[in-house]
């Protein structure tokens, strides 16, 4: 067979293919994309857009469905993040046990009653971080489609009379509404799932504070929470109100949260700042420990032959190291030979120069190649690096946006939250239903006070009391990390939610210790 090369005036390339002189058949092959593109990295991938077909019996496809982690990173686009997210948490239900639960439909139906600039959504999640470690983020819906969050790193405080009450609530990037519903695990980010879910209610200050407020200041009646004014307004303008105030009292009715669980979350002046924090200059890695190298043999020997020289040449030896200067240390450091790992070169000093020589000649040769080769791609492929200089130029441009207004694409930060700052978080044990009594003396405690649920008493007029039909406060409950914490949603352990999304090989940060006095 005879192959010739036929002349097109396009640029694909086209082969004809004769089986005999007499008779021919032309044979069209369109050629590879890679013939055709100028210079070798690949065009620019776009951002894929996952859309739900029903097969012939009516069911949905889901051979070609996004991992949960590529949609909360953005790499997909999903239509609908509740039909998408709720798919794949009731796949990986797991059967009820006597943990608290919310139940599937229950908790579609929270999401989508607060679907709305009414809505006062709330949901923590236990972040497993390779990185950051184990911490849970606390996040408030602040309208439609946005939730300020806060990372706490020990979980919610649930002993009243714990030696750590006290939080730190750091500020985070603002969110996406969806993001309340993720329940995901990739080897980047780690395990993240839903520790509790529910709709939270901004407190009003006591009545006291209230009116001294109302009677210094008139003005600030219209806005004050004993005002009427205040009370028509909806929770996230509340929220909005409170926040800017720098102290919010906030009551979470979530399913694993005990009944009238409040939390105060305060700015002190120190980090009350109003600009958003420079770019860091470095990113943040994870620090790995490398043990010092084993003494090599010939040091061994050069240690004894000190250890049994001469009692002079041994005092001068320490005379020389106690005189010595950290400069000279810094020095010997500096020095490649002590960093090499590998064998010590030649001694022969003209094997040692052909060797450099070699080594300057390929050097330059190479150098040279890649010039070559830059200025050819250069006038070949123009639009090319056009196109991935102008990608990369987006791309640094979203991340200037997303680190100038603290809020991710989707999301709007219309509460003026600030990234890294600090709030001072403790659990308000006397709204949460607690009152203090003395300590008593059978009971070894760091205070004076000891905190017991209040009980409602009614006190007639002969002064005989009558316990209410209820009591205040609840038991004391302590957040316990990765390992015992289970979905309230699916009833997963972090472990597990690895395991469903086929992350192998995942090390968490150790050195996390739950707060339990």
């Amino acid at each position: 067979m005879k192959r010739s090369r036929s002349t097109s005036s396009s640029s694909a390339a086209s082969y004809t293919t004769a089986a005999d002189d007499t008779q021919a058949q032309a044979i069209v092959v369109k050629a590879p994309e890679s013939l055709a593109r100028g210079v070798s990295p690949p065009p620019i991938r776009q951002k894929a857009t996952f859309k739900q077909k029903d097969n012939s019996d009516g069911k949905q496809d889901s051979s070609r469905e996004p991992t949960t982690a590529q949609v909360e990173a953005g790499l997909v686009d999903v239509d609908d993040h509740v039909a998408f997210f709720s798919s794949k948490l009731a796949t990986y239900t797991r059967p009820c046990s006597p943990d608290p639960r919310l139940d599937h439909a229950d908790w579609l139906d929270l999401y989508h009653r607060n679907q709305s600039s009414y809505g006062h959504h709330f949901v923590i999640h236990q972040h497993d971080h390779p990185i950051a470690g184990t911490h849970y983020d606390l996040r408030l819906q602040i309208n439609s489609t946005s939730s300020i969050s806060f990372a706490i790193m020990y979980g919610l405080p649930g002993d009243p009379n714990s030696r750590r009450l006290n939080r730190n609530a750091t500020e985070t990037r603002v969110h996406c509404l969806w993001n309340h519903l993720i329940e995901t695990a990739s080897t980047q980010t780690g395990s993240l799932l839903i520790w509790d879910s529910g709709e939270y209610e901004v407190l009003e200050k006591s009545s006291s504070k209230a009116t001294k407020d109302s009677e210094t200041d008139p003005d600030s009646q219209s806005f004050s929470p004993a005002s009427t004014a205040y009370a028509c307004l909806s929770e996230p303008e509340k929220l909005a109100l409170a926040f800017s105030h720098r102290k919010i009292r906030l009551r979470l009715h979530g399913t694993r949260l005990p009944r009238n669980y409040t939390l105060y979350l305060r700015l002190t002046k120190e980090n009350d700042c109003s600009t958003q924090p420079k770019a860091p200059a470095f990113k943040r890695r994870r620090k790995v420990t490398i043990p010092p190298p084993a003494p090599s043999r010939s040091r061994r020997n050069s240690t004894t032959s000190t250890s049994s020289s001469s009692p002079s040449s041994q005092q001068e030896s320490d005379v020389s190291t106690a005189t010595r200067t950290p400069a000279h240390r810094r020095l010997r450091y500096t020095v490649s030979s002590l960093k090499r790992t590998a064998s010590p070169p030649h001694r022969d000093r003209a094997f040692a120069a052909s060797t450099a020589s070699k080594l300057e000649s390929m050097a330059s040769e190479t150098t040279s190649a890649q010039i070559s080769v830059r200025k050819t791609s250069k006038s070949i492929s123009e639009h090319t690096i056009g196109d991935e200089e102008a990608a990369g130029a987006s791309g640094s441009d979203e991340d200037e946006a997303i680190r100038r207004n603290n809020a991710y694409p989707g999301a709007s930060n219309t509460v003026g939250s600030i990234h890294q700052r600090k709030w001072y978080m403790s659990m308000d044990r006397t709204l949460s239903g607690f009152v203090p009594i003395p300590t008593p003396k059978d009971i070894n405690h760091h205070a004076r006070t000891w905190w017991i649920p209040r009980t409602r008493i009614d006190l007639g007029k002969g002064g005989s009391g009558q316990e209410a039909q209820g009591a205040e406060g609840f038991d004391r409950f302590h957040v316990l990390g990765r390992e015992h914490e289970k979905s309230v949603v699916t009833g997963r352990l972090a472990a597990e939610i690895l395991t469903d999304e086929g992350v192998e090989s995942y090390v968490p940060r150790g050195r996390w210790r739950a707060v339990t006095e």
